[in-house]
């Protein structure tokens, strides 16, 4: 398996991993009856962005 397939399986990963936690979140947190906030899919959304960014950005070493 190359770099660029892992990448991508890492990246789709990541994707079904935080709407599967985001759907989740809302469904218990309507369950309770309780206002959803504001800042729940900032959380969801920034996270894993800040993941995949991690991936497909690596950030190498100068040497001098």
């Amino acid at each position: 398996m190359t770099t660029t397939h892992r990448k991508i399986l890492a990246t789709i990963l990541i994707a079904l991993v935080s709407i599967i936690l985001f759907l989740t979140f809302m469904y218990v947190i309507a369950l309770d009856e309780k206002n959803i906030p504001i800042y729940s899919p900032l959380i969801f959304a920034i996270l894993p962005a800040m993941a995949i960014n991690a991936i497909w950005n690596k950030s190498r070493k100068k040497e001098i």
